[in-house]
């Protein structure tokens, strides 16, 4: 079935959205490891190793139709935490303590590196994340009214 110009619209910003994630990934978790104490450089290597694993993933819930995107782009982007628990682990940084929240939904982060908004990522994907979120709605609304 052909796509409305709005659902190629939502494809191409989909699209977009994960280029923009993959490029500041390997940044986001130098940055995170570094911050717990870890190695920049492995955290770097993490995050490129990260990216490569989760792009496939990625791109089909992108590309996917919307009513068929039954995930959300921040919880494949959580799938890339063991690559960062690994660097962690291996430098022997300590577990943190976590909240509540966090250890329910998150049992496996031990060191609390899970990124719950695009801020968490890069704020550069603010805008992006926010603009695909609202054209999503929009097609579901028109959609199923």
């Amino acid at each position: 079935m052909p796509r409305s110009p709005d659902e190629e619209a939502f494809a191409a910003e989909g699209a977009a959205l994960a280029t923009a994630i993959l490029a500041v990934l390997p940044a986001w978790a130098a940055r995170v490891v570094a911050g717990r104490g870890g190695p920049a450089e492995a955290g770097e290597r993490a995050g490129r190793d990260a990216a490569a694993g989760i792009e496939g993933p990625l791109r089909e819930l992108f590309a996917a139709d919307v009513d068929a995107q039954r995930g959300n782009p921040l919880a494949v982007v959580r799938s890339a935490v063991p690559w960062l628990t690994a660097v962690l682990d291996e430098a022997g940084v300590p577990e943190v303590e976590r909240d509540p929240f966090a250890r329910d939904h998150f049992p496996d982060d031990r060191y609390d590196v899970v990124p719950m908004t695009w801020s968490d990522l890069d704020e550069s994907l603010i805008e992006p994340g926010v603009r695909w979120g609202a054209m999503k709605a929009h097609l579901h609304m028109a959609r199923h009214r």
